[in-house]
């Protein structure tokens, strides 16, 4: 979409040269400015420019949101649908974190669909469940990107961090205290047992060796569960 931002805007350049370029035989005054023109190109600059302004709008209260759970700076960008393709970097991940000999970059860039799917959460909390769960993976995608940033490399570790904490970031991100509960336990009973090999283990469970028996790790969030 921000290639079509730019077209209309070369488009309304293109007419606006036209009509401040005095040409053979065209005297000024007798020119029309192009006001149709015009105003259909702010238009479709505005109207396709809408959605990259709204990705940056949600990267940015995530990176808060982040900065908060983990206690220090961390951003997040948003990559348009061309990324997904061409940004060979990320290996087309749903979330990225560029490592150095430093430690890790303070800030991820995240896929197309989760911020997709995070926009959509912001939208409306309450409506986290959906057919292909993106909003619950996507809020899921924060926390596991922001685990990095804190200095975890391994994705099994990293992941089973992130499970530890999904409440806590749903919380920050605008989730009510009993829907962050929830979200948590979906991700945690529903998608994180089938997850591949490398994001899995199975000492992510009470009294495991990842358990960081923190009170929003989901075997802890199951006793605040009603029956």
């Amino acid at each position: 979409m921000i290639l079509l931002t730019f077209a209309a805007l070369a488009v309304l350049v293109l007419y606006l040269r036209q009509w401040l370029i005095p040409q053979p035989d065209h005297l000024p005054i007798h020119r029309r400015f192009p006001k149709l023109e015009v105003g259909v190109c702010l238009l479709v600059a505005g109207l396709s420019y809408l959605p990259s302004w709204q990705a940056d709008r949600a990267a940015d209260r995530a990176g808060k949101a982040a900065s908060k759970v983990v206690g220090e700076k961390v951003e997040f960008v948003c990559g348009s649908q061309l990324n997904t393709f061409f940004d060979r970097g990320t290996d087309m991940a749903w979330g990225y974190v560029k490592w150095t000999e430093e430690g890790p970059a303070k800030s991820s860039k995240l896929r197309h669909e989760t911020c997709k799917g995070l926009r959509e959460f912001f939208d409306d909390p309450t409506q986290w469940r959906s057919i292909s769960n993106d909003r619950l993976f996507a809020v899921h995608i924060i926390t596991h990107e922001t685990m990095h940033m804190a200095g975890e490399m391994n994705e099994a570790v990293t992941e089973c961090q992130a499970v530890q904490r999904d409440a806590l970031m749903a919380q920050a991100l605008g989730a009510s205290a009993v829907q962050a509960r929830d979200m948590a336990l979906a991700y945690y009973i529903e998608i994180y047992p089938n997850l591949r090999q490398d994001y899995y283990s199975d000492e992510c469970k009470q009294g495991g060796k990842l358990d960081e028996n923190l009170p929003t790790s989901p075997w802890n969030l199951r006793r605040l569960r009603p029956a």
